[in-house]
């Protein structure tokens, strides 16, 4: 007899049991609603079996969701433009913190235990992509304004103008790396260049071979020396060397294409694929492979960030969709927090934790997932109002040193 007949079977025995007195009536009710949780529990609890998508994942799993230990810090709202702020990209610092870019036109600073600083830009910089420089600096993209940005942990804060002024959003800089050059490498978006500024500000772009390489595009550097990049549009992945010598792999299959790209542990590039939902693999050779993710109950994918985490696997945003986890092998989890805003971009952090800025710029907040305890069903929200918010002041911005673009 199953569990659901036995129980079943009980409640009928309540209901012919009309001669017994109150209490020996009130026992057998306790008893049949305890064996009702006691099988509700068995039902919501159990393991499905795994299953294999069957689109170009031969070796792909999907394992169930699983709640995760979710922890979003608010920044600081200190005057009504706040209200709208938006963190962007997210990298480490060479302090220990994380750094982040805020449309709110600020580099914000936020540590391990969630104290967050900001630094105000140039009225309407919009900045996107950061980085760290080989110089102990943050380096990154003023999207509205045309420029790189380069700001010290102490705050201070340096411009540099490209040389091909088009108003944001048409054309702009995204997001930008430190190259193994000792240089930082960024991509020019909808301008179908790969720029390059050396540490002094000397600025130098790169055209691609084709036009309308797309919007957002990625970049990274990959484990031969050289920069791997996305071109959403043309559905391909760029190759640029140091000397400037650009290679595109075109995608298999036509769809919308590369988003965010990362090198992975490895030694290949792994990037997302939001259009199709999917995965990319590229090996420095350029052999792709692409996995398909499984579907979500939750708001479809709309691109998001990628990269290695403290466990040696590929983790990734998918905008309002689940956090996911994908092995070297193909294995997929698909975790499912409580959050607010949806993650975005997303970094491994000198914690062990991963940290990753909300998609929702209403939102404005910064998160944290800790992937040493993804079983633990909880998840909080920490308010602004837990930190001391700073008085944002307008730190002197250097002069804007504008340079020819090389040859």
């Amino acid at each position: 007899m199953t569990p659901l007949s036995f129980t079943l079977s009980v409640g009928c025995c309540i209901l012919v049991l009309g001669d017994l007195d109150m209490r020996c009536r009130f026992s057998f009710v306790l008893i049949y609603v305890s064996l009702l949780l006691l099988v509700g529990c068995g039902k919501n609890f159990s393991i499905s079996h795994k299953t294999t998508p069957t689109f170009l994942t031969p070796h792909t799993e999907q394992t169930p969701y699983t709640l995760a230990p979710y922890t979003e810090f608010a920044l600081p709202q200190l005057s009504e433009k706040d209200c709208a702020s938006g963190p962007q990209g997210i990298t480490i610092g060479p302090d220990g913190a994380l750094w982040f870019t805020d449309s709110a036109d600020k580099i914000g600073h936020i540590t391990t235990q969630g104290q967050i600083t900001e630094f105000a830009l140039s009225t309407w910089a919009h900045p996107t992509g950061i980085t760290t420089g080989p110089d102990g600096a943050l380096w990154f993209t003023e999207s509205n304004l045309d420029k790189i940005g380069r700001i010290t942990t102490q705050g201070r804060i340096t411009e540099f103008a490209l040389p091909t002024f088009v108003s944001y959003p048409e054309k702009f800089p995204a997001q930008i790396i430190a190259g193994p050059d000792g240089a930082l490498w960024f991509t020019e978006s909808n301008l179908d260049k790969i720029g390059r500024i050396t540490l002094q500000g000397k600025v130098t772009e790169f055209a691609l071979s084709s036009p309308q390489a797309g919007y957002e595009m990625g970049i990274t550097v990959g484990s031969d020396g050289a920069l791997w990049f996305t071109e959403p549009e043309l559905n391909k992945i760029g190759r640029i060397t140091t000397q400037g010598q650009v290679s595109e792999f075109a995608l298999p299959i036509a769809r919308m294409g590369p988003a965010e790209i990362t090198a992975g542990p490895d030694g290949a590039l792994w990037f997302t694929q939001p259009g199709p939902n999917q995965i990319g693999r590229i090996t420095t050779q350029g052999q792709i492979t692409e996995f398909a993710l499984p579907s979500s109950p939750d708001s479809p994918s709309n691109g998001g960030g990628i990269t290695t985490g403290p466990d040696g696997a590929l983790w990734f945003t998918q905008g309002w969709g689940p956090l996911g986890r994908i092995t070297t092998q193909g294995h997929i989890t698909l975790f499912s927090p409580h959050y607010t805003g949806g993650p975005g971009r997303i970094v491994a952090g000198p914690d062990g934790a991963l940290w990753m800025t909300e998609v929702d710029p209403h939102a404005g907040l910064i998160s944290r997932f800790s992937p040493s305890s993804v079983r633990v069903p909880e998840s909080r929200k920490v308010s602004a109002a837990t930190f001391p918010c700073p008085v944002v002041t307008p730190i002197p911005t250097a002069p804007s040193t504008p340079s020819p673009s090389g040859s």
